[in-house]
């Protein structure tokens, strides 16, 4: 048996047990026209929802209202944490990530992606990003923490930046560019007087090319520079990856699926490649719906993730 298989027959029986179950899973269990704790035994066969007229579709505007009816009841408020989505496809939508669960298996992957461009331990993290309702600044602490080093952080709003270039009354005014360069004006600061000790660096594209430019980078030690939260161009990754002695490494993710670090970045074609973490998401590219038959590899399909 597939090692996902199995993790998924876990996560199956888990969610719809009687007593330790999430409510939610519980509650539905008697709608559906077949029984999940005994007839999903693979990842193909989670289109058995799809298929199922009982089922519908999944019920995301309870991920707003009631996000703790799909935690397991196994678990207690402590072993758990809420964070929310950043709203890019509609309302911010909350979820779970349970400590030693998935959060752990996350930090575990990326550890291991940095003693692969042998990073060493014990240097201290410069942030530049969003921590409030998002993860993503959380599990980066917990990283840095890991790796026996400082966790220094500037926030960055996403959806305030987000809002500066769809509402039109802003993106004339140039609020965006005023932001950027507020958190320009805040993280020069940190840089020219702790910046000795920083071995890490992580923001988006946007903000590590403008302290580049600015040569704020250069009189760093660094060990890494970590992108995530917008794709970055391959002309900007090469020119960044040619300014700086430093591995250059890509995150890929959001709240639901967690993080995909970089697995390699293609010169020829500018292609990065990001793995997910196999037992927090499963990424397919079908035909359709209809048959859920993958593509070959190299075709266009629609994406699918578990």
């Amino acid at each position: 048996m597939r090692d996902i298989d199995n993790h998924l027959q876990n996560i199956i029986r888990l969610h719809f047990d009687a007593d330790e179950g999430a409510p939610y899973w519980i509650n539905k269990q008697s709608e559906l026209s077949f029984d999940p704790r005994s007839d999903i035994n693979s990842v193909e066969d989670l289109q058995l929802f799809y298929e199922d007229e009982n089922y519908s579709q999944f019920p995301a505007d309870k991920l707003k209202s009631e996000p703790k009816s799909f935690v397991p009841q196994k678990y207690g408020n402590q072993e758990y944490r809420l964070y929310s989505s950043g709203g890019r496809t509609g309302e911010p939508k909350w979820t779970a990530w349970v400590n030693n669960g998935g959060w752990r298996r996350l930090v575990d992957r990326i550890d291991d992606q940095l003693d692969s461009h042998t990073v060493p331990a014990g240097g201290d993290w410069a942030y530049i990003g969003p921590t409030g309702p998002h993860p993503f600044g959380y599990f980066t602490r917990e990283i840095a923490t890991q790796r026996d080093g400082q966790f220094l952080t500037i926030d960055l709003d996403p959806r305030w930046v987000r809002k500066t270039r769809t509402d039109s009354s802003l993106a004339e005014n140039g609020v965006g560019k005023k932001y950027i360069d507020h958190l320009q004006a805040q993280t020069q600061p940190l840089l020219s007087q702790y910046g000795r000790d920083i071995g890490t660096i992580v923001s988006t594209p946007t903000v590590l090319g403008m302290l580049a430019e600015n040569d704020a980078l250069h009189p760093l030690n660094l060990d890494a520079v970590i992108f995530a939260g917008q794709a970055m161009k391959p002309e900007n990754y090469q020119a960044l990856d040619h300014k700086l002695d430093a591995p250059i490494l890509g995150w890929y993710g959001n709240t639901l699926t967690g993080i995909a670090p970089q697995q390699g970045f293609n010169s020829e074609t500018g292609e990065i490649r990001y793995q997910p973490v196999p037992s927090l998401a499963v990424p397919e590219i079908i035909e359709d719906t209809d048959s859920f038959e993958t593509v070959e590899y190299g075709s266009r399909g629609r994406v699918l993730v578990h």
